[in-house]
């Protein structure tokens, strides 16, 4: 009986010690917080400032980026990812204005309300996990901290980064990013809807939706099979421009014209992967982690020529 009354006090009390050391409050006492890496971050919100540790401020950043079912490494692999987007940013500056930083954060509030109070419990200890156990680890190319991009599923390979701004992105294969979920995406619209997004696209002339497909080509793709630039009644785009103005998941895309179907005459835009391509791709270092890889083994995939630092 002891032992049963034992563990409905521990699932009780997860909650709590969460939000204890999320918020540092309890009851409307304010709590300490240790200072684990000597780099805060300032929060405004409605209710006042709030501080931060670089490191604590991971754990919500990590929330709103992956999901928390992925392996532990693939999840310290984002760790260290975040972390070094966040001190490249702030430059050996103590404190940083969180606005500084453009990244979504889920706060604890917010994760009970995506996952349920008991869940958003267990998701919290992965992401502080994978925090702690990577802590201070960072990633640079040649003395400098990288531009650690990421996206969430690739096309089936990475792209490669300009070789002078990003000498480490050097495109790789991540072939079972195909079984990914919404790896595979398919819109339709008319050409009229079709002209109307593209006019939205600024600095580029106006063009009419009358045969607007039979103007529609592709004139550069990289190895990744992503558009680099595309010509469409008269203009010249580039695919990412397209891929924002169509609301599609990534700027590695085709377009038909729909035959002998209901919507016979309406354009066909098949798109592959989620995101810009380049780096790490979420999903691939999921499939990497579940089949043994640890996370610097990861990082060193879909990053070429780096070396880790503890900062």
């Amino acid at each position: 009986m002891r032992k049963v009354w034992a563990v409905w006090f521990l699932i009780l009390m997860i909650p709590y010690l969460v939000t204890l050391a999320w918020t540092g409050q309890v009851q409307g006492e304010v709590q300490e917080h240790p200072i684990l890496s000597g780099r805060m971050v300032i929060l405004a919100r409605e209710d006042g400032n709030r501080i931060l540790d670089a490191e604590d401020y991971l754990i919500g950043v990590m929330a709103a980026q992956i999901p928390p079912e992925y392996g532990s490494e693939a999840l310290k692999a984002q760790a260290i990812i975040d972390r070094t987007y966040l001190y490249r940013i702030m430059d050996g500056r103590t404190e940083v204005e969180e606005e500084e930083f453009d990244l979504d954060y889920m706060d604890w509030n917010h994760m009970i309300q995506e996952w349920g109070q008991l869940m958003a419990a267990e998701y919290y200890q992965k992401f502080q996990e994978a925090v702690t156990s990577t802590a201070m680890t960072v990633m640079k190319y040649e003395g400098e901290w990288i531009d650690p991009l990421f996206h969430k599923v690739s096309a089936g390979r990475t792209r490669n980064g300009d070789t002078k701004l990003f000498p480490y992105l050097v495109g790789m294969t991540s072939p079972r990013d195909v079984e990914a979920e919404n790896y595979l995406q398919i819109v339709t619209m008319s050409e009229a809807e079709f002209a109307k997004k593209i006019n939205e696209i600024p600095d580029h002339a106006q063009i009419g939706a009358a045969g607007i497909f039979e103007t529609v080509q592709i004139v550069k793709k990289d190895e990744a099979g992503y558009i680099e630039s595309m010509q469409i009644g008269g203009n010249t785009y580039s695919g990412e421009e397209v891929q924002y103005a169509l609301g599609l998941a990534s700027a590695c895309f085709s377009i038909k014209k729909e035959q002998n179907s209901q919507e016979e005459g309406n354009l066909r835009i098949v798109t592959k992967g989620v995101g810009h391509g380049y780096g790490l791709s979420q999903y691939g270092a999921k499939i990497l982690a579940d089949e043994g890889w640890k996370a610097e083994d990861i990082l060193n995939y879909y990053y070429q020529n780096i070396v880790f630092i503890s900062e």
